[in-house]
């Protein structure tokens, strides 16, 4: 018999206790990260700089949509890639 009575006590206090989100605002996620390497090894071999680099992680989102660009640069700007 209690076992029922927490059934129902969990059933009814999870629709009393819900609230609905607040739609008039749109989540907005920016997060980033950059990395130094002395010698810009990459996992794929075409990707490899062969001298220091720097690598940037960044990414954006909003509601479903989401950009996560790679950016890969030497230290003067002559070599690098961006990857999406």
């Amino acid at each position: 018999m209690k076992k029922y009575f927490f059934y129902v006590l969990f059933l009814f206090s999870t629709g009393i206790l819900s609230q609905k989100p607040d739609s008039t605002q749109h989540a907005v996620h920016f997060e980033g990260s950059l990395g130094i390497t002395n010698n810009g090894f990459s996992i794929v071999p075409s990707f490899s700089l062969n001298s220091p680099a720097a690598i940037i992680n960044l990414s954006w989102q909003k509601n479903r949509f989401s950009f996560d660009p790679d950016i890969r640069v030497v230290p003067d700007l002559s070599k690098g890639n961006l990857l999406f």
